[in-house]
């Protein structure tokens, strides 16, 4: 979905103040609020830049939005909704946020819409080059590669233009993209690209490894729940090259599930997501628990080797 298919849902003259504010400009969000500015959030020098603009939407405004991207269905997005988010044709995933229905702590559906975060994937070749040198630099025997960052670092972004990289021409590896949330959007025809798109991370990284065969699975947004499913993956000698939340290395050790899975060497290698191209150089990390080092170059972290994995899967509860 492009800016310029959400403008004909908007109040006319939020279309066009917005239509005006864009000109010019590669537009990531647009945020839509119950009773207070709408904005836009727009790449400027390799950083975002929030615009406030001058109109607000009314309560029946906002659901009229929400109505329409839903298609006038939005018992068919029931689920999705529990978690946050509406999930749309072409990779658009817009946020939900509002009033919410809940029993004994339980969140059942929402009330009442307060937010729309609308966000727009922009194609941005050659993102993925320092990605994909640190993959195949590591020859046949590739290990597992985790891309880490703050919200808004551009790591599903840089996950898209690997699978699509590493797929295409001459040597394209067989990628299975996993795609929990739908929002990777359409690839070219010459990718070698099976996508599994809303399947649970988990059972989408079984599936995958089970039955579609991949050189590489590449999936987004892995958390403690996913780590089982990841310990089989790495354990059938499929390399993994996926996303977690985290401001360094170290605070990726601390996390439940992903230090487990740090620690028994299923992620050897770390990569850091920054808009802009930005680099990190010159620092050095060393994990707690074995003091196991960690050396910062150029474009990517390249882990020394860590101890070996457990014979055994490490139970994550």
């Amino acid at each position: 979905m492009e800016l310029s298919d959400v403008l004909p849902l908007l109040p006319p003259p939020l279309a066009r103040e917005v239509r005006r504010a864009a000109v010019g400009l590669a537009v990531a969000e647009l945020r839509l609020r119950r009773g207070r500015r709408a904005s836009l959030s727009v790449y400027q020098g390799g950083a975002l830049r929030n615009l406030s603009l001058s109109y607000a939407l009314s309560g029946a405004e906002i659901e009229g939005v929400f109505q329409a991207l839903c298609g006038d269905s939005v018992y068919t997005h029931e689920d999705t909704l529990r978690e946050g988010y509406l999930r749309l044709r072409g990779g658009c995933r817009v946020g939900v946020g509002g009033v919410a229905v809940t029993e004994k702590g339980r969140l059942l559906r929402l009330w009442e819409v307060g937010s729309l975060v609308l966000r727009f994937h922009r194609r941005q070749t050659g993102a993925a080059g320092g990605l994909l040198s640190l993959f195949r630099e590591e020859g046949a025997c590739r290990k597992s590669i985790l891309v880490y960052g703050p919200s808004g670092t551009g790591k599903t972004t840089l996950l898209r233009e690997f699978a699509r990289e590493i797929s295409r021409g001459e040597g394209g590896l067989r990628t299975v993209l996993l795609d929990a949330r739908g929002e990777f959007g359409a690839f070219e025809e010459d990718c070698l690209l099976d996508i599994l798109e809303g399947y649970p991370t988990g059972d989408g990284v079984e599936i995958a490894v089970r039955t579609l065969s991949p050189q590489v699975l590449v999936l987004d947004e892995i958390g403690k729940e996913e780590a089982a499913s990841l310990f089989y993956a790495v354990g059938c000698g499929v390399p993994l090259v996926a996303s977690a939340h985290g401001g360094s290395v170290e605070e990726l050790c601390q996390r439940r599930g992903l230090g487990e899975l740090i620690e028994a060497g299923v992620f050897p290698l770390f990569y850091p997501a920054h808009r802009g191209g930005q680099r990190t150089e010159g620092e050095r990390v060393e994990y707690e628990g074995d003091r196991v080092p960690f050396a910062f170059g150029s474009d990517a972290i390249h882990g020394v080797e860590p101890r070996p994995a457990a014979t055994a899967p490490l139970a994550v509860t």
